[in-house]
């Protein structure tokens, strides 16, 4: 009987034991469902914890592909953009190169046989300096900006426009009806320019002033090269292109677009074939 009084004392305070720990830490009395596995063994389950930390990698590296997937198509468009930029400078350049070849040919070829050799000098002086100062002037206070602050190609349009649009009137109605526009004498020029220079001067500034359609079309000439080609392409290109792609496609394009004079005279011998 004291053996049993005993043994029901400790099965108590086992007891009032458990259940205090039970009520202070609830986690350890809990029996957590386990998994089985080959061979008999049972492991426990993964905790939210876990599920959540790979859901976050799994999560991160989708959206580090996608990163990368953004940035090669932003990279291709770049691309795309830049060689349309590239052929579009390189035709401005290359068709402003073959023309002016063209026009220089010509212009000196008409006005030496009207004119003489002597007369360029003067015309020079004393047409293209003048000319291009006020061209330039001009020039100079077109908006090159929109509204918005981005470049705008208004400054090159408006002034290439007129030169084209003069030498057409010039191949269409100037030249071919220069012997009705052109005075059949030499015209009278003030007594105080014959006492400044020579008689052979003289005569060259009165052809000059006869052959008045020559002379306009040379002067315009010499504009288009000095104005359109040395200056507004290069000032266009400056505002559209960046430091990064200026080091990539000035050099490209010294190199390609100088084709151009070659070509012009190869177009000048075929043309003397076809209409003579």
């Amino acid at each position: 009987r004291a053996a049993m009084r005993r043994m029901r004392c400790t099965l108590l305070v086992s007891f009032l034991a458990v259940a205090s720990v039970g009520a202070r830490e609830p986690s350890l009395c809990v029996v957590r469902p386990a998994s089985r596995l080959r061979g008999g063994l049972s492991l426990p389950k993964l905790g939210g914890n876990a599920l959540s930390a790979k859901a976050k990698a799994a999560a991160a590296a989708a959206e580090a592909e996608e990163e990368v997937r953004r940035r090669a198509a932003v990279k291709k468009a770049a691309d795309r953009i830049q060689s349309r930029l590239f052929v579009a400078l390189a035709s401005m350049l290359f068709c402003g190169l073959l023309s002016y070849q063209l026009l220089q040919n010509v212009k000196d070829t008409i006005l030496v046989d009207a004119c003489g050799a002597e007369a360029i000098t003067f015309i020079k002086v004393y047409g293209v300096l003048p000319a291009s100062m006020v061209f330039v002037s001009v020039q100079s206070q077109m908006r090159r900006t929109g509204p918005d602050g981005r470049p705008t190609s208004f400054a090159y349009v408006a002034v290439a426009v007129p030169f084209l649009l003069f030498f057409v009137l010039f191949a269409a109605v100037l030249y071919p009806l220069r012997d009705k526009l052109h005075p059949e004498t030499l015209p009278d020029l003030p007594s105080v320019l014959g006492t400044l220079t020579h008689a052979k001067a003289l005569r060259s500034i009165q052809l000059l002033i006869r052959n008045w359609t020559f002379s306009l079309n040379y002067i315009m000439s010499e504009l288009y090269g000095n104005v359109c080609v040395a200056i507004l392409f290069w000032q266009f290109s400056n505002q559209v292109v960046s430091l990064r792609q200026g080091r990539l496609f000035y050099p490209l394009l010294a190199r390609y677009t100088w084709i151009a004079p070659l070509l012009a005279g190869q177009v000048l011998v075929i043309t003397d074939k076809i209409f003579h």
